[in-house]
């Protein structure tokens, strides 16, 4: 699905994906929150529209203020795409909701790399906040060693006032709506598969 934005966001859009295959490109800071504030408008418009149940209106919204967004702001991005997971929730697209909550889960693991495996199968028996606890313990308990481009794009998430628990909190939200679109996939299937059961006894 593409949106259209007016000329001076299309423009600045355009300007910031130009240099996404250079992943040291970083706007200046003045342009970035011109973008930001652009965003983050789509962003509260789509808030209320799921507030008001309106979810396809929601997730236009999300959607548009992606696409306004640099490429290198991942959390942003993430917040979004989580977003658009808990939408999907609401409208029970089970395979929307994890195709969206994975994507989130991605970008946050460039900013903050952490063990998926771990961390997705304790999400899934339903312990979010003790996954948060670890993930804390853990960071001070070991020194992990970053690459550089790991550590530019914490440079950039603190430029944005945002530290590693907000990605954790956000990665935890992730990580739960799409365990809780995997239990319900596979619940589907289960039922399925009893009904075809039946069908074949009959």
């Amino acid at each position: 699905m593409s949106h259209t934005t007016d000329d001076s966001d299309a423009a600045s859009f355009h300007s910031s994906k130009s240099h996404a295959e250079d992943t040291s490109f970083i706007l200046p800071l003045q342009e970035e929150e011109e973008l930001v504030t652009k965003s983050n408008n789509y962003k509260v418009s789509a808030n209320t529209s799921f507030a008001s149940s309106d979810y396809d209106a929601a997730i236009t919204g999300y959607e548009r203020a992606l696409e306004i967004l640099p490429s290198y702001l991942d959390y942003e991005i993430a917040v979004l795409k989580s977003n658009i997971a808990a939408c999907f929730i609401k409208m029970e697209e089970w395979k929307k909701t994890i195709d969206a909550a994975t994507e989130a889960i991605d970008g946050l693991e460039k900013v903050d790399p952490v063990s998926r495996s771990q961390v997705s199968s304790e999400v899934a028996n339903g312990n979010g906040e003790e996954v948060e606890r670890k993930d804390e313990q853990e960071t001070r308990d070991k020194v992990i060693e970053v690459d550089n481009e790991t550590e530019r794009k914490l440079q950039v998430l603190e430029r944005r006032g945002h530290g590693l628990e907000d990605v954790r909190k956000i990665r935890v939200k992730a990580l739960l709506r799409r365990a809780k679109a995997r239990m319900e996939l596979e619940g589907w299937a289960a039922l399925q598969g009893a009904d075809e059961g039946m069908s074949l006894a009959a």
